[in-house]
């Protein structure tokens, strides 16, 4: 997980020291159950997809939105 974007929105230091959007101790943590929702928005050339994220450290689970673009 080295994206700088992600780090500095959702990892936090310390475990206990998680505020807003920071949910993952990213240093320590370890991923799991990512599920996709089985909708999935078309834009053009780009797809929007749901899915759900768990994490180890601190126990947290969350709901995350990434979009492909420049698809053939």
């Amino acid at each position: 997980m080295a994206d700088p974007s992600f780090r500095s929105t959702y990892c936090c230091a310390i475990e206990d020291s998680c505020q807003d959007h920071q949910m993952f101790n990213c240093a320590k943590t370890g991923f799991y159950g990512t599920y996709l929702f089985p909708e999935a928005t078309l834009n053009g050339n780009a797809v929007t997809v749901t899915y759900t994220m768990s994490s180890f450290s601190p126990y947290n689970v969350a709901v995350f939105q990434s979009t492909f673009t420049n698809l053939p």
